[in-house]
């Protein structure tokens, strides 16, 4: 190897270091009453509500999810969870009837 190459090397080798030399930023005392501090910024969480009752009728919430509905009920595939197999719904399952065991009292 070179001098010449090592001496890159070595300068790159020593470059984090000189991210670790930089000073840190001077902390206020928190109990100094006139240290100075960043404002602080109110945004209310309504700031971007829009009503329901400003909307055109086409675009009221319950329209738009009655329309997505619809569209999903009427594509094929998995959607009606049948269709693309070519099987009818399953029926549902009826429980198996529970037998009921006497129950022996006497050691009450």
């Amino acid at each position: 190897m070179t001098q010449r190459k090592s001496i890159a090397i070595g300068l790159m080798a020593a470059l984090p270091f000189a991210a670790l030399a930089q000073s840190a930023p001077a902390k206020s005392d928190p109990l100094d009453a006139k240290a100075a501090v960043t404002a602080t910024a109110y945004q209310s969480a309504f700031a971007d509500y829009v009503s329901a009752a400003s909307l055109d009728n086409e675009t009221s919430p319950d329209k738009v999810w009655r329309a997505a509905n619809d569209k999903v009920a009427q594509a094929e595939g998995h959607s009606g969870h049948h269709g693309s197999h070519g099987m009818p719904p399953a029926e549902p399952m009826k429980p198996a009837p529970v037998k009921q065991a006497p129950v022996d009292h006497s050691n009450h």
